[in-house]
């Protein structure tokens, strides 16, 4: 086995070693803090200073003398509490010793907060409990009074939406209305003009219907005027009158009594052509002509 195997193997065990030392409670523990403490003598050891000073210095750290405390009692107490391999024992002794004593009694202490503050939690929850009923009973309430408000607004969409509609046919039916106004309007204007004109057209009737009558009445004046002179020489004119009243006022039947009373001045009538005898069925009675109109006109 060469040299530098041996140097291996040595580092190897060196370091398998202070593994070990290391994970010793008590070793490890006053270890860490001695390097902890000792920080400024192992900057010396590593240092790039020649070794005699390195030497001098950590012996300054490590094996302090009194003058850094008083040379009184106290002083003397001090400086053995504070030497460097002292300080770092009573370290490990805190640790090993009173830390978990404080650990325990910190973590009871926590225990019993989180004890406390379960207890307090259930308590608060059981106070709470009848809050937390009430609010989910207002969350239910709310919920339904928004979906009954949501359910109105649509409803009143709707509503906006038919009422929008209905106006829309309303004025619609104005506009029809209109129109059909005014062609009522217009309808009466022209039923009113066609009265008016028929009203016209029947004056120009009358008036053609008169002038055709006057066209195709035979000429009277003559043959009037004659009567006239008869009636008047065989005084007759008082009996024609009392005849054609007789006849104006009804019927004057041939076999009747008062036609009797005439039988002398009917003949005369009849001849002179003022009166006219009429066979109608069972009916038999004498009626003016309208030469005896005119002739009864004149006198």
């Amino acid at each position: 086995m060469s040299m530098l195997d041996n140097l291996t193997v040595v580092k190897d065990s060196t370091v398998e070693t202070l593994k070990t030392r290391l994970g010793d409670p008590i070793l490890g523990s006053y270890i860490i803090s001695f390097l902890i403490l000792n920080w400024e003598a192992a900057l010396y050891l590593f240092s790039d200073k020649d070794v005699s000073e390195k030497i001098t210095s950590i012996k300054e750290i490590l094996y302090p003398t009194l003058t850094n405390f008083d040379e009184s009692k106290i002083g003397w107490i001090l400086s053995i509490i504070f030497h460097p391999f002292i300080l770092p024992a009573l370290f490990t002794a805190f640790y090993l010793l009173l830390f978990p004593l404080i650990f325990r009694k910190a973590h009871q202490l926590i225990l019993k907060y989180k004890v406390s503050s379960e207890n307090d939690r259930f308590k608060a929850e059981e106070m709470l409990s009848p809050i937390h009923k009430k609010i989910n009973e207002l969350q239910i309430q709310l919920e339904r009074e928004t979906q009954r408000n949501k359910d109105l607004s649509d409803l009143r969409i709707n509503m906006d939406e038919n009422i929008q509609h209905l106006k829309e046919e309303n004025q619609k039916l104005r506009t029809e209305n209109t129109t059909l106004i005014s062609e009522r309007v217009q309808k009466e204007s022209i039923v009113d003009d066609l009265t008016v004109e028929n009203e016209n057209l029947k004056d120009r009737l009358h008036d053609l219907e008169i002038i055709i009558e006057q066209h195709n009445e035979p000429d009277y004046s003559e043959s009037v005027e004659s009567a006239i002179q008869t009636l008047e020489i065989r005084n007759l004119v008082s009996k024609f009158k009392e005849v054609a009243s007789d006849i104006t006022n009804s019927y004057l039947v041939v076999a009747s009594g008062r036609a009797g009373d005439f039988i002398d001045t009917i003949p005369i009538f009849d001849s002179l052509g003022i009166i006219n005898r009429v066979a109608e069925g069972d009916r038999d009675y004498w009626k003016l002509t309208e030469k005896g109109r005119k002739v009864l006109a004149r006198i």
